[in-house]
C-alpha cells in the first residue's frame, strides 16, 4: 500500500512563523492584494439552459445573505480580505462552516480560522490513498477537532504536499528573512549606538575592570543622541577595531534587491504600491504594470476563490448556481481603437446606440445607423456630389435653434431617465460597495484632520501652561479668591481662529472629493466654489471650532479652580494643564476628526445633488454591520426632500437597543442635514427620486 507521503517536503516553515511575517514589504503586498480583491465585483449566477451563455444573474439568494453577513462580528468583505491575506501569508486559508452536519448541509455562519493554529490530520481510510481525516485547531491548551466537511480549506498549489498550501511568503522566505534581519540590524544600529560596534583593548585582565570599561563606554557613547561624539579613552585602553557600517554592508542596494525579490514573489509591481510614479516610472509603464498585476496576480487569485466556493460551498445550495467575478483585467482601449480603425479604413464600427448601450444609456432616435466615414472612398462608398443649398438664415434661424433645444432637452431627459433607472436597480449590496468607497475616501481625510487637531492641541497646551505660570506668579491670591479668569489663560477668538486655520484646507478637500464623487453618480458637474455652499461650510466650521474651544476653556477653568482650592502649587497646576492637553491631543482630536470628516463628506454629497437639479429626494443609509446604533437604525431608509433636513436641533430620537430597552437622544448641536447623526457616526445618504422638470 502506498500513501502520498513521498510528496511531502522535508523542510517547511511553520504556519505560526509565516503568520508573524505580516510586516515590511510582505505586509505591503498582502494588504494591497487583499484590498484589490475586495474591490472586485462578485456575482451569483443560475444556469438556465444547456448553452455556455445560458446563465442569469441572481441578486437575491441565501448564499448572498450569508456572504454579506457571514457571522455576528464581521461583514462579508472582511471575510474575503482575511482569506486573501491568510492565503498569501501561509498558502492556506480555513473557513469554519458552522452548523453543518454533513457534506451537503448549508452553514448558518462562516468563521475564518487562524492557519497558525490549524493542522490537517492525514491518514488512510479504507483504501490505499491518503486523505485529510480531520482538522485540529489548538490554541494554548485548548484543542478542537473538526470533521473535514466542517472546514473549507483553501490551498495554493504546493508541489511537495497536496494537503498543505505553499504561499509566496514561504516561497520567498530567504529574501524575507534577510530583509527582516537587515531592518533589525538597522534598528539596533540606532538603538545601541548609531555608530558601528567597537572592540576595546586593555591590559587590565580582571573581569570587573573589563565590565566597568564596557559599561562606562556605552554610558557615554551609546544612543542616537550621543552618536559621532569625540571619544576619550582611559590610559592603557585602545580602540582596536571598528565593526561594519551601513555603507560597508551596502544597505540601500541589498534591501532594494530583497524588496524586488519579495514583490516578484507576490506578483505586485512597484507602481501598485505607489512607488516610482513620476520618477523612474512614466504613465505608460505604470499602466502596463497595472495590467500585468490585474492579469497575472489578481485574476488567478479570483479564479482560485471561485473554484473553491463553487465546488465545496455553493454545491450545498444547489447544482445550478455558481459565482464569478467580473473580468478585472483592463482592456487596452487605445490599441483596440487603432486596430479597428486601421482594419475599417477609418470608418465607424459601432452605431451611436451600441455605444450608449455599453455605457448603460437608453437608445436615441436615429442612433442605429453607422456614421459615414470622413473619407468615404476608403470605405468603398463613392458618393455623388450634390449642390450645397444655403438656407435663408433670417427665416430659419429660430426654427434651427428650436430643433437644437429640443434635441438637447431630449438628450438630457434620456440621460436622466437612464440614471434614474440605474439608481433604482442598484441593490443593497451595491450600496454597500458605494458606502465602502465613501468610507475609503473619507478615512484618509479623517486622519489628516486628526493630525491637524492634535497639532493644534500641542500648541494650545504650551500657550496655556505658560499663561498659567505667569498668572500664578502675579495673581495667585486673586485667582484663588475670585476664581480663574480664563480669558487671561487663552483668548477664545484667537484659539478659534487657529483651529479654523489648521483644518479649513481639509474641509475644502473633503468638499471637493465627495462633491465630485456624488455628482458623478448622477451624471452631473460639481461647482466647488458655489457661494451659498461655501458660506454654509464656513458657518459649520466656525460652529465646531467655537464649541471645541468653549469646552476646552470650561474644562481648564473647572480643573484649575479645583486645584487652587486644594492648595496645589505651580507644578501640580501646570501638570493639570498638560493632562487636559494630552486629552485634547488624543481622544478629543480623534473624536472631532471622525465626526467632522464624515459630517462634511455627507454635507458635500448632499450639496452636489442639490447642484445637479435632478435629485429631488434623498434616503438615509446605514452601514451594513452590527455597529449601527439604535438611533441610526431608526433613521435607516428615511426619505426627505433635497432641501429638507432629516431632523432639527431640539428633536428627540427614540430607539431600541440590542437588549430591547427604549433609549432616547436629543439633538443638541445642529440640524441633521445628511448622515452624521451623532459623534463617530458612519451613516451615508443616497439619491432616492431623480427626475428633471
Amino acid at each position: 500500500m502506498y500513501g502520498l507521503g513521498f510528496f511531502f517536503s522535508k523542510t517547511k516553515v511553520s504556519q505560526a512563523k509565516l503568520m508573524s511575517e505580516a510586516a515590511g514589504w510582505v505586509f505591503s503586498c498582502i494588504s494591497r492584494i487583499s484590498e484589490t480583491v475586495i474591490s472586485e465585483r462578485l456575482r451569483l449566477y443560475r444556469k438556465t439552459g444547456e448553452g455556455a451563455e445560458d446563465w442569469e444573474e441572481i441578486t437575491s439568494h441565501p448564499f448572498l445573505d450569508l456572504l454579506q453577513r457571514p457571522n455576528s462580528w464581521m461583514p462579508g468583505y472582511e471575510l474575503i480580505q482575511t482569506w486573501s491575506e491568510h492565503e498569501d501569508l501561509t498558502g492556506n486559508a480555513y473557513w469554519l462552516l458552522d452548523g453543518v452536519t454533513d457534506e451537503n448541509s448549508i452553514p448558518t455562519r462562516i468563521y475564518p480560522l487562524n492557519p497558525a493554529y490549524m493542522t490537517a490530520v492525514v491518514g488512510s481510510v479504507s483504501g490505499d490513498v491518503d486523505k485529510v481525516v480531520s482538522y485540529e485547531y489548538q490554541t494554548g491548551a485548548t484543542k478542537k477537532v473538526f470533521k473535514p466537511f466542517e472546514i473549507l480549506h483553501f490551498r495554493r498549489i504546493n508541489p511537495n504536499d497536496p494537503f498543505r498550501g505553499l504561499g509566496p511568503t514561504e516561497g520567498s522566505m530567504d529574501s524575507v528573512d534577510t530583509d527582516n534581519w537587515m531592518r533589525e540590524w538597522n534598528r539596533r544600529f540606532f538603538q545601541n549606538s548609531a555608530i558601528p560596534g567597537v572592540i576595546l583593548e586593555t591590559e587590565d585582565t580582571s573581569s570587573e575592570a573589563v565590565r566597568l570599561l564596557r559599561e562606562s563606554f556605552e554610558d557615554r557613547h551609546a544612543g542616537v543622541e550621543r552618536a559621532h561624539k569625540t571619544v576619550a579613552l582611559p590610559r592603557g585602553v585602545k580602540l582596536a577595531k571598528m565593526g561594519y557600517g551601513q555603507k560597508d554592508m551596502d544597505f540601500v542596494e541589498s534591501r532594494a534587491k530583497n524588496r524586488d525579490e519579495i514583490l516578484a514573489a507576490f506578483g505586485v509591481p512597484p507602481i501598485v504600491l505607489g512607488m516610482g510614479l513620476g520618477e523612474s516610472i512614466n504613465r505608460a509603464t505604470a499602466e502596463t504594470q497595472e495590467y500585468v498585476y490585474a492579469k497575472y496576480t489578481i485574476k488567478p487569485k479570483l479564479k482560485r476563490f471561485e473554484a473553491y466556493i463553487n465546488e465545496f460551498l455553493l454545491s450545498r445550495f444547489g447544482e445550478d448556481i455558481a459565482i464569478a467575478f467580473d473580468d478585472n483585467v483592463p482592456q487596452n482601449v487605445e490599441q483596440n481603437l487603432k486596430l479597428y480603425t486601421s482594419a475599417l479604413g477609418g470608418a465607424s464600427y459601432m452605431t451611436i446606440n451600441e455605444v450608449r448601450t455599453k455605457e448603460g444609456l437608453e437608445p436615441i432616435e436615429g442612433g442605429d445607423t453607422l456614421p459615414q466615414p470622413a473619407t468615404p472612398q476608403l470605405y468603398g462608398l463613392m458618393q455623388s456630389k450634390k449642390k450645397k443649398v444655403v438656407p435663408n438664415r433670417s427665416k430659419s434661424k429660430k426654427k434651427t435653434n428650436d430643433k437644437m433645444v429640443d434635441s438637447i432637452v431630449s438628450t438630457i431627459n434620456t440621460f436622466v431617465q437612464s440614471k434614474k433607472k440605474n439608481l433604482e436597480t442598484i441593490t443593497t449590496v451595491d450600496w454597500l460597495e458605494n458606502w465602502k468607497a465613501f468610507v475609503g475616501r473619507t478615512l484618509p481625510q479623517e486622519e489628516k484632520m486628526r493630525e491637524a487637531m492634535a497639532d493644534y492641541a500641542k500648541g494650545m497646551t504650551v500657550r496655556a501652561m505658560e499663561a498659567v505660570r505667569q498668572e500664578l506668579k502675579a495673581h495667585r491670591r486673586a485667582m484663588k479668591s475670585k476664581g480663574v479668569d480664563i480669558a487671561k489663560i487663552l483668548n477664545k477668538d484667537d484659539e478659534i481662529a487657529l483651529i479654523i486655520e489648521g483644518i479649513n484646507p481639509i474641509y475644502l478637500s473633503i468638499l471637493k472629493t465627495e462633491g465630485v464623487a456624488a455628482a458623478t453618480l448622477v451624471g452631473a458637474a460639481f461647482d466647488e466654489k458655489e457661494k451659498r455652499m461655501l458660506a454654509a461650510l464656513k458657518k459649520a466650521i466656525g460652529l465646531m471650532a467655537e464649541s471645541y474651544t468653549q469646552t476646552t476653556l470650561d474644562t481648564l477653568k473647572t480643573k484649575l479652580e479645583a486645584g487652587l482650592a486644594e492648595g496645589e502649587g505651580l507644578v501640580k497646576l501646570t501638570e493639570t494643564v498638560r493632562t487636559i492637553g494630552e486629552w485634547s491631543e488624543t481622544s478629543r482630536a480623534e473624536r472631532v476628526a471622525k465626526t467632522e470628516a464624515f459630517r462634511t463628506a455627507n454635507f458635500a454629497t448632499k450639496e452636489a445633488w442639490k447642484q445637479s437639479n435632478v435629485v429631488k429626494t434623498i434616503k438615509w443609509y446605514t452601514a451594513e454591520d452590527e455597529k449601527v446604533c439604535p438611533y441610526c437604525f431608526e433613521f435607516d431608509g428615511k426619505i426627505v426632500g433635497i432641501d429638507k433636513d432629516f431632523a432639527e436641533k431640539g428633536d428627540t430620537i427614540i430607539g431600541v437597543d440590542l437588549e430591547g430597552n427604549t433609549v432616547e437622544m436629543t439633538i443638541e448641536y445642529a440640524n441633521i442635514e445628511a448622515g452624521s447623526l451623532h459623534p463617530n457616526c458612519r451613516c451615508y445618504v443616497r439619491p432616492d427620486e431623480i427626475t428633471i422638470e
